[in-house]
């Protein structure tokens, strides 16, 4: 059993070096300020922080690999990020789940959103850029265009989850929850 949880604990701190060169090739100057961020992130939003490294990394890969600003780039995933513990807790599932659903807002997948109530068919997307003043036809808009759309359509139809987290800390979903995740930060002290 020790030398299990000392392998384990070996590839946390591997996985934990990983994400954090990620983090720091995808976000550049700004990966001292993504540091700060997810430094409380267990209490903030219920990540472990070797967690919110890992997250906020891939999806900042994803959005820079569409030619985001790094600006946005940056915001957009902290957002996801803290939303993806709350959309898991109200809609009873797994991060990676939740991580694969949002991930979605990139590859314009309509099906993974679903799960949390979100039709995001070129139909609706359209009628709600419509609805933000925005006259451009979504096949005339650029890839980057279509991205910044669908991650503001996803937001504004997560917003009922926003919360969730912190109103259930004191369940006992809230503190297995956190529980797991205070292990994985456990492992890399």
């Amino acid at each position: 059993p020790m030398a299990a949880a000392g392998a384990a604990s070996f590839k946390m701190g591997a996985d934990f070096e990983q994400a954090m060169g990620k983090m720091e090739v995808v976000f550049e100057e700004n990966s001292k300020v993504i540091e700060r961020w997810a430094e409380n992130s267990l209490e903030d939003f219920g990540l472990a922080r070797n967690t919110a490294i890992q997250m906020v990394g891939d999806f900042g890969a994803l959005f820079k690999g569409m030619g985001i600003s790094l600006h946005h780039t940056e915001e957009w995933s902290k957002t996801l990020v803290e939303r993806t513990m709350d959309l898991a807790n109200f809609y009873d599932t797994t991060i990676d789940e939740t991580i694969r659903s949002l991930e979605t807002i990139v590859t314009g997948q309509t099906e993974p959103l679903r799960r949390f109530g979100i039709n995001m068919t070129q139909a609706t997307l359209q009628e709600y850029a419509y609805s933000k003043g925005i006259r451009k036809r979504i096949q005339d808009m650029t890839e980057a265009e279509k991205v910044q759309l669908r991650y503001n359509f996803v937001i504004e139809k997560t917003n009922i989850a926003v919360g969730t987290t912190a109103r259930e800390s004191d369940t006992a979903t809230g503190q297995l929850n956190k529980f797991r995740e205070s292990l994985k930060e456990l492992a890399l002290s």
